[in-house]
C-alpha cells in the first residue's frame, strides 16, 4: 500500500503483518510426545492502523509412527491460533489434519502446534511430525471448512461433558461402529447444555436413534450452548468422534 509517491503508507510505524519481516511471516517445527508446550510457529505484531484479511496455511508432514504392534496407531496435530486489533484478542484451535486453511482478520497473530492434549499418551502415539504455519494478504481460495476434533472413548452406561470450541459453527458426530451410527447397539444421546454440569439448561437433545447420526452430517447447535454432554446408553463401550466445523 503506497501514497503517491510511492512511499509505504505505514512508514515511521509498524506496518501491518504481511508486510513484516519474512521470519514473522511462516515458521516451522517438530512436534512431539516428550514436549510440555504448543511450539511456536509464528508471532507477528501489527499496526492496529491497518487491519488485513490474513490467510493462514498450515502443513502437516514428515510424520514418524512407531513399529506396527497390539496398540492402533493415531496422533491428531492440532495448531493454536491467537489473533486480534487492538486491544481484543480472540484464540481458536485447529485439525492441521494434513494441511488446512483459514481467514481472520487481524492486526497481530500467533500459531502454535502441539499433539492434542487429549490424545492417549500410548505406543501407539506418532513418534514426531512437522509442523508449518505461513500468512499471506487476503481470503482462501479455498472453501472446505477448518476443524476441531474431539475424541472420546466411553465406557458403556457411562457420560462425559466436553466444551464446545471457540468458534465451532456445527457438528458432525462419527464412530467407527456401524452399529453406533445406525442406532442399532442402543441410544447415544447428545445434550447440548448452557453450562458445564448435566444439571445445567440443556438447550438441545439428540440420539443415535433411527440413524440420526448417518443422516444429518451438519448439526447446527443452539446460541446458548456451550457444552455437549454424550450419554453412553448402548451396551458396548463408545468411540466417539465429535468433528466441529469452525467459522474461520
Amino acid at each position: 500500500m503506497n501514497d503517491r509517491a510511492g512511499r509505504g503508507l505505514w512508514e515511521g510505524d509498524t506496518p501491518p503483518v504481511t508486510a513484516g519481516p519474512e521470519k514473522n511471516l511462516g515458521g516451522e517445527a517438530e512436534i512431539n510426545p516428550l514436549q510440555r508446550s504448543a511450539q511456536k510457529l509464528l508471532k507477528n505484531d501489527g499496526n492496529s492502523t491497518y487491519s488485513w484479511t490474513l490467510t493462514c496455511n498450515l502443513g502437516l508432514t514428515e510424520v514418524r509412527y512407531p513399529e506396527e504392534g497390539l496398540i492402533p496407531r493415531h496422533g491428531n496435530v492440532i495448531a493454536l491460533v491467537e489473533w486480534g486489533q487492538g486491544a481484543a484478542s480472540f484464540r481458536a484451535e485447529v485439525d492441521m489434519k494434513t494441511g488446512a486453511q483459514f481467514s481472520v482478520v487481524a492486526t497481530s497473530i500467533t500459531v502454535s502446534a502441539m499433539l492434542d492434549p487429549d490424545e492417549p499418551r500410548d505406543d501407539g502415539l506418532i513418534l514426531s511430525a512437522r509442523a508449518a504455519a505461513a500468512i499471506v494478504w487476503g481470503t482462501r481460495p479455498g472453501r472446505a471448512p477448518c476443524t476441531r476434533t474431539q475424541t472420546r472413548a466411553i465406557a458403556a452406561g457411562d457420560s462425559l461433558i466436553v466444551p464446545v470450541p471457540p468458534f465451532a459453527d456445527s457438528l458432525f458426530v462419527g464412530s467407527p461402529d456401524p452399529l453406533i451410527m445406525s442406532g442399532a447397539a442402543g441410544p447415544v444421546t447428545l445434550n447440548f447444555l448452557s453450562g458445564p454440569a448435566a444439571t445445567d439448561l440443556n438447550v438441545l437433545t439428540l440420539t443415535n436413534a433411527a440413524g440420526f447420526f448417518q443422516e444429518y452430517r451438519q448439526i447446527v447447535p443452539p446460541g446458548p450452548a456451550r457444552f455437549v454432554e454424550i450419554v453412553n446408553g448402548a451396551g458396548v463401550p463408545l468411540d466417539i468422534s465429535l468433528v466441529w466445523a469452525l467459522s474461520l
